[in-house]
């Protein structure tokens, strides 16, 4: 599984991230015939991460004023050092940010495209933390059936879920019934995309010198595709 890497600020915060992918491995080759291996920036790696998807030089992400490059490298820089007016997030309050870049499956098979839990610390996580809390969302998603219902609170898409699975990886509860039907949710096939956020949540701990750092890890995964996704974009239902 190959695994990439982007960085993200938040605030006075800084978070940085990784980008992993998991089709067409294979393990050992024995056989006469050339292979090679490159490495790809962000924008056209399998697993792409892009605010322009279609590459004519117009970022199409609703907030790509938040982004930066560095050798080829997303940042994300939610602080000072972001192209905007605000230096920060508020404190004691949540900040919801959709739209940042696009994750695009560039790859030739379906994928389940998720952000590891394990790899943002319990103590920076929104669902255990406390301060500073994060959690990775996906928007605009291609694939599944699941609607936020209720009371939404002001910035969430209908179609947004959790990336990191509520700190379960792409098997939430709160989807369906089972897990295929909660790893559905987050298919990519190739050439689709869904949008990348960060939801921030701060408390009233936090002041203008709070800051995190993190490693966000991105998988996009083959062998997690569910037998019961029938691959036209709807899945089998919840």
């Amino acid at each position: 599984m190959e695994r990439r890497k982007f960085i993200a600020g938040l605030g006075s915060l800084t978070a940085a991230g990784a980008a992993g992918i998991g089709t067409g491995a294979f393990t050992t080759v024995q056989a006469n015939r050339s292979v090679s291996v490159s490495v790809a920036d962000d924008t056209d790696a399998l697993l792409a991460l892009t605010p322009d998807p279609d590459d004519d030089g117009t970022n199409e992400s609703e907030n790509a004023d938040y982004l930066s490059w560095n050798n080829g490298k997303l940042s994300i820089n939610i602080d000072s050092a972001a192209g905007t007016t605000g230096s920060g997030v508020n404190a004691n309050a949540t900040t919801q940010i959709n739209d940042l870049f696009k994750v695009v499956n560039q790859g030739t098979q379906a994928a389940v495209v998720y952000v590891d839990p394990d790899s943002i610390s319990d103590s920076n996580l929104t669902w255990s933390g406390s301060g500073i809390t994060i959690d990775p969302q996906a928007s605009n998603r291609p694939n599944g059936d699941y609607t936020n219902t209720g009371s939404l609170a002001a910035g969430v898409e209908d179609d947004q879920i959790s990336l990191t699975g509520g700190d379960k990886g792409p098997t939430w509860s709160g989807v369906g019934s089972d897990d295929d039907d909660s790893l559905e949710e987050y298919v990519l096939e190739p050439g689709e995309s869904f949008d990348f956020g960060l939801y921030v949540s701060t408390d009233s701990t936090v002041d203008n010198t709070s800051s995190i750092s993190e490693t966000i890890e991105i998988v996009a995964d083959a062998t997690r595709v569910p037998d019961s996704y029938t691959g036209d974009g709807s899945g089998s239902g919840t």
